[in-house]
């Protein structure tokens, strides 16, 4: 299991992407492109440097650029995704700075009006990307613009230097994830990275932290627990078994740190209302009813109208 870079392909007249889909489980993995989900239907859990929360319907939140993270899906969401080149939204200022958007509407309901705003532009955009005509292309631009310019009017952000070293620190990052993927039970995890890359054990702590914003023992705990869910999800192997696997010390420990994260026990978890899936290489995206999806999109993009 390893955190890779996923290759957007955009088309150079229309830097965005937009589909609507179920997800099951995407592995850790990053992109350049920023991303927004709209939950239209169930649960999301996502995973995003230290965070671990539980999206809903009617939930928005923001991947940015270069963000590493993971998701999971109970077995009747529905999700509406854009994914925007991030050169657009950077050459604002001759591509001189890298923007993080902090946009999280589970966390933060204290401006109901703006999530309104931006979830009515989504909806609109991916209602219109179904269609294929000249004035839905111009159509989309509109809305695209309308959307980014919707982040930066409603979100917080901050502006960092947009240094050609930054994609060098984000490998190195990429590395460390992916090491310890592989050796889930490892008990000194500083040391063993040290060992395997010859760097300088507060580099890699830093690096981390600087990219993850998380330590490397709350990384650890990250990675054995989406390791557990994908074997409780997929497999009827014993939880001897998977705690083994996953690298914790002890039953209790598992048990404590599964439900820290997830929310619920291993056991409820593995038995809940989750799909049933035996292919061992899982795809992250799975069949869903579009009229309903279509339904619940329309019902959004005229919400804010509704509200006035």
């Amino acid at each position: 299991m390893q955190s890779d870079l996923e290759m957007i392909d955009f088309n150079s007249e229309l830097p965005v992407k937009s589909f609507v889909t179920s997800i099951v489980q995407s592995k850790l993995h990053w992109h350049y492109a920023y991303e927004l989900l709209l939950v239209l239907k169930g649960k999301l859990q996502i995973f995003a440097g230290k965070k671990s929360f539980i999206l809903t319907a009617g939930n928005l939140y923001l991947f940015n650029s270069r963000e590493i993270h993971a998701i999971h899906g109970n077995a009747s969401n529905i999700v509406a995704i854009i994914q925007i080149d991030n050169s657009l939204v950077e050459r604002a200022e001759k591509n001189r700075w890298r923007y993080h958007f902090y946009l999280n509407s589970q966390i933060d309901d204290e401006r109901p009006h703006h999530f309104s705003r931006l979830r009515s532009l989504i909806a609109s955009l991916v209602l219109s990307s179904d269609k294929q005509s000249l004035p839905s292309y111009y159509l989309i631009r509109g809305q695209l613009m309308m959307i980014i310019a919707a982040l930066f009017q409603d979100c917080v952000f901050d502006k960092q230097p947009n240094k050609p070293e930054d994609t060098n620190t984000l490998d190195d990052t990429i590395r460390f994830v992916d090491l310890l993927q592989e050796h889930l039970a490892v008990i000194d995890p500083i040391a063993f990275l040290k060992e395997k890359t010859k760097m300088d054990p507060n580099v890699i702590a830093s690096n981390i932290e600087r990219n993850l914003g998380q330590t490397v023992n709350q990384l650890m705990i990250q990675l054995r627990v989406q390791k557990a869910m994908h074997l409780l999800r997929t497999s009827n192997q014993q939880i001897d078994y998977i705690i083994d696997i996953c690298g914790f010390s002890s039953r209790r420990t598992f048990y404590r740190e599964f439900k820290q994260t997830v929310g619920v026990t291993p056991l409820k978890y593995r038995h809940g209302n989750n799909q049933e899936i035996h292919d061992t290489k899982i795809r992250g995206y799975v069949s869903y009813d579009n009229a309903e999806a279509i339904q619940l999109l329309k019902r959004l993009r005229d919400e804010i109208n509704n509200e006035n």
